[in-house]
């Protein structure tokens, strides 16, 4: 719900001319590839926690075909986000 909503308020104020956007960021040097590959790292670091819901859940045979749903939506989730927020606020973005 929160971003849908934000991805509305994105969408709504419309793409800015003084907004660049650019294939390959200005200055990209192995620390910002390092930097950027360890944000990818952290997205998905709540792995450790799979084996918890596992002990928890009724059925943990279930829980690959729990994983093959969310998974993918937590991707997509991700890719949305981060995808209209670059061509929204393009060279801008600080996270």
């Amino acid at each position: 719900l929160v971003v849908g909503i934000s991805i509305a308020i994105l969408a709504g104020r419309g793409h800015r001319p003084c907004v660049e956007t650019f294939m390959f960021a200005h200055g990209l040097n192995s620390k910002r590839v390092f930097e950027g590959a360890t944000n990818l790292v952290y997205a998905y670091a709540g792995q450790w926690m799979y084996f918890e819901i596992m002990a928890e859940m009724e059925d943990p045979q279930t829980f690959p075909k729990a994983f093959a749903i969310s998974g993918p939506i937590m991707v997509s989730m991700y890719l949305v986000v981060a995808c209209v927020s670059y061509y929204y606020l393009g060279e801008n973005v600080t996270g």
